[in-house]
């Protein structure tokens, strides 16, 4: 066990001859056993988490933060701000004079405005009647061709299937009839 780890550790490192008897070696109590397991954990962690920084600030090499005064702040967020406003003002300024020009206004005669305003009437409307005639012709069912049938025609029709073909049935057609 661990006990016996730590005797046969001590031996080894002595300064005692090797011919001392085992007798003489140390016997820890419990206490003593948990106060050594955890101060060799707890020393081989504080390596590790040592060893571990000591890396990360080699690998991650980090400055400290930069500390701006407030008046520092306060002129560059109006510079940034004064810039965006004076950008768009011009930005503005430009898309006004490439797109609204100051020109004449054009003006048209009555009969213009009439012709116009027709010709844009009658061309929606002609649209829209293509349009439904587009969509009659899709969506109209079409039923089988119709046949004009004359009277003599019809009045055989409706005897041959008024009238029954056997007048007389047995007893086992009723039932096979009505599923008896």
């Amino acid at each position: 066990s661990f006990c016996t780890l730590l005797t046969m550790a001590d031996a080894t490192h002595s300064s005692q001859p090797d011919d001392a008897s085992p007798s003489k070696t140390k016997k820890l109590s419990s206490e003593e056993v948990d106060g050594l397991t955890k101060r060799i954990y707890e020393d081989s962690m504080a390596r590790k988490q040592r060893k571990v920084q000591e890396i990360e600030a080699k690998v991650y090499k980090t400055e400290e933060p930069k500390k701006l005064d407030k008046a520092t702040i306060e002129a560059s967020v109006t510079r940034q701000v004064n810039d965006e406003m004076e950008r768009r003002k011009r930005k503005s300024e430009e898309l006004k004079n490439k797109f609204y020009k100051d020109a004449a206004p054009k003006t048209m005669s009555s009969t213009e405005v009439e012709d116009s305003v027709r010709r844009i009437y009658s061309d929606a409307m002609r649209h829209k009647s293509d349009t439904l005639a587009k969509l009659e012709k899709r969506f109209t069912p079409e039923g089988p061709p119709s046949k004009k049938i004359s009277d003599d025609e019809r009045k055989s029709m409706a005897d041959r299937l008024s009238k029954p073909k056997k007048k007389e049935m047995t007893t086992a057609e009723i039932n096979k009839l009505y599923g008896f």
